[in-house]
């Protein structure tokens, strides 16, 4: 075999395997970007719980109609890497918006959220959306507020029962 083969093999089974564990995926034109650049977007990603990798279009398509994920194809276009996102999918768009604003040469492409196929627009809304840690927050919140808000009622009506029977006492002492 060939090292060409090896190679292509081998990402081929790569891609197909990190398919299996992955809550989403991003697809990314990075051509004008520098390698430092890369290198720092890649470093954002995997803080994010991401992962980048850069292989040729027509092992990425392969992989994809082995894995019945046909439909990302169509996104896999000119200088494309794939982020295989392992954690929150919110965080690694926020990263990849975030850099694009920045770099306007990298182009968000497409996606992939579970099953649902994302064109760019998707993955803009995606990045716009509040982390999964603020939408528990906002809404443990919006939980609490009504049974504090009942407490307090319910804690006032006490204390005017309190206030009452005291002025009874006062009086009966009297």
């Amino acid at each position: 075999m060939k090292i060409g083969q090896l190679y292509r093999q081998a990402a081929n089974r790569f891609i197909r395997e990190n398919l299996k564990d992955v809550t989403g995926l991003f697809i990314v034109g990075y051509s004008g970007i520098t390698a430092s650049d890369l290198n720092i977007l890649r470093e954002s990603l995997r803080k994010a719980g991401s992962r980048m990798l850069v292989v040729k279009n027509s092992i990425m398509k392969r992989a994809f109609s082995e894995s019945d994920k046909e439909g990302i194809t169509r996104f896999i276009e000119g200088p494309s890497s794939i982020i295989f996102v392992k954690d929150d999918p919110v965080v690694s768009a926020k990263v990849l918006y975030d850099f694009s604003k920045d770099h306007e040469n990298l182009k968000l492409k497409g996606g992939l959220l579970k099953d649902r196929i994302l064109d760019s627009q998707n993955i803009e809304m995606l990045a716009k959306l509040p982390s999964r840690n603020v939408l528990i927050a906002k809404t443990v919140g919006a939980i609490k507020s009504p049974l504090s808000s009942l407490v307090f009622v319910l804690e006032g009506n006490l204390r005017k029962l309190l206030c009452v029977l005291n002025e009874i006492k006062k009086k009966k002492e009297e």
